[in-house]
């Protein structure tokens, strides 16, 4: 072979080489733009003064069988604690949509005074599809606590003075009604 045939050979090798990277580039991404991607976390209402624990799906495709591996019930209220242990977090989530969410409150009010210093992990994990279409195990672990929520400040959504409003008005249309009748 003349060199000029071993250039054009080995320029061909290097182009068909840099075509099927392109191409599994391409199918890598194609793939992980359509995995799900779960997470759980701590999530604070105020017009409700609660604490919920939300397990979510942020991304693109869906979980399937989602359960907690380990999780330390001790960040639950004691009020709260035997209802919780028949929840999702128990029983587990067959199937968890891109955008969709599971949430259940684990302290209200005063409690979260008392549960301050209180965190905990969680061991979360569900089956995505792979790659090659064979279910593939995902497994992550969330750090929940509830001293980033102390001191918080925070203002009673236009919901919720709305709401306070019509049980004033409730309560004085009541008292019209009794000097009335």
């Amino acid at each position: 072979m003349t060199p000029e045939a071993i250039a054009t050979c080995a320029s061909s090798v290097v182009a068909a080489l840099a075509a099927v990277g392109a191409i599994v580039v391409a199918l890598y991404v194609n793939y992980d733009s359509k995995r799900p991607s779960v997470a759980v976390f701590l999530d604070y209402d105020e017009d409700t003064s609660s604490l919920w624990l939300v397990v979510k799906n942020f991304g693109n495709g869906i979980a399937r069988d989602i359960s907690f591996v380990e999780f330390d019930y001790s960040i639950v209220a004691p009020k709260w604690l035997p209802k919780f242990k028949e929840s999702f977090v128990a029983n587990g989530i067959p199937m968890l949509v891109p955008g969709a969410q599971r949430k259940t409150v684990i302290a209200v009010g005063g409690e979260l005074h008392e549960m301050e210093s209180a965190q905990s992990s969680a061991r979360l994990t569900y089956k995505e599809p792979g790659m090659l279409g064979r279910p593939k195990t995902s497994s992550d672990v969330f750090i929940l606590d509830y001293i980033s929520y102390a001191g918080s400040l925070s203002i009673k959504s236009d919901l919720h003075e709305i709401r306070d409003s019509l049980k004033k008005m409730e309560g004085a249309l009541k008292t019209i009604s009794q000097h009335i009748g």
